[in-house]
């Protein structure tokens, strides 16, 4: 297809680990949930395997992946690992704050929210998804109020009151720590529920291809440009030029969807498919095709 029919023609806009990019929709016959997919051993680590959808079979190509990026399972797993770390952090904290109290000495973690490491990431932390902002900003008034017991705590010691400091901790501590840890859970699962791709059925010169998006954003025309000389978005050889969105002017990479997978590497994968169990495996394809 020429660059002067993709220009007259829309774009499905997509994204990528928080990146827009554009497909020409020229490419695009369908847009699905991902269904199951069958593993073709050999194939490059950016084909997941084969789907089939009404009736053909489809190479699906990890976009991220192909694209240089983390997979959407591992970031969604990498930010799950991370909030049970700072959810540890605050058991851990509450504890020490326990043992000071029975101890009868200083306490010399964090009293400040802000900067225990879970406040200094929440600080720090920016996202456009308004369901996960809205469930991070809960955590505001318990996180604070937990850090909050220590300055309480230490008022109480320095006024000789250590029953009204036990107190404090075994129960507004353990309640607030109950409450964050829900949180924590909550967050979690709503990562965990979000990591579904979406997919979109391609077609190459007659072959079928498929791949996995984060989302579909959208619809549009826009006005490709070549990349500006030096620039270098490291996409894997698959993005050469950039679009301007004709309703919004945001800039997105245009993702060349003949760059993706090359038409001989399709036939390959289609072929390894469809080897019997038991076969002879077939040699690895190229990481690059």
């Amino acid at each position: 297809m020429s660059k002067q029919v993709q220009k007259k023609m829309p774009w499905a806009i997509v994204q990528a680990q928080h990146r827009n990019f554009a497909i020409a929709s020229e490419y695009v016959s369908q847009i699905l949930l991902i269904p199951n997919v069958t593993a073709v051993p050999g194939a490059p680590p950016y084909v997941r395997g084969v789907i089939e959808f009404r009736g053909r079979v489809f190479p699906l190509v990890d976009l991220r992946l192909r694209l240089g990026l983390i997979a959407m399972a591992a970031e969604g797993g990498n930010f799950c690992n991370l909030m049970s770390a700072r959810e540890q952090d605050h058991h851990r904290w509450l504890a020490e704050l326990r043992r000071s109290v029975e101890e009868r000495r200083p306490f010399t973690l964090a009293t400040d929210p802000h900067q225990c490491a879970f406040g200094k990431w929440y600080d720090s932390f920016r996202t456009n998804d308004a369901w996960l902002g809205a469930l991070l900003k809960k955590f505001d008034e318990p996180h604070r109020t937990l850090h909050a017991l220590a300055v309480r705590v230490k008022q109480f010691q320095d006024q000789d009151r250590h029953d009204a400091a036990v107190e404090v901790v075994s129960g507004d501590g353990v309640n607030i720590l109950n409450a964050m840890v829900n949180l924590f859970g909550e967050l979690r699962g709503t990562i965990q529920g979000s990591c579904r791709e979406m997919v979109l059925a391609l077609s190459i010169d007659g072959r079928p291809l498929a791949i996995t998006v984060d989302s579909v954003v959208a619809i549009d025309n826009i006005q490709p440009e070549e990349l500006p000389p030096g620039a270098d978005p490291a996409s894997g050889g698959v993005v050469h030029r950039i679009g301007k969105r004709t309703s919004s002017n945001d800039m997105v990479l245009i993702v060349e969807a003949d760059r993706i997978l090359s038409r001989d590497a399709i036939d390959r994968v289609l072929s390894m498919s469809r080897k019997p169990a038991g076969a002879t495996p077939p040699a690895t394809l190229p990481r690059s095709a």
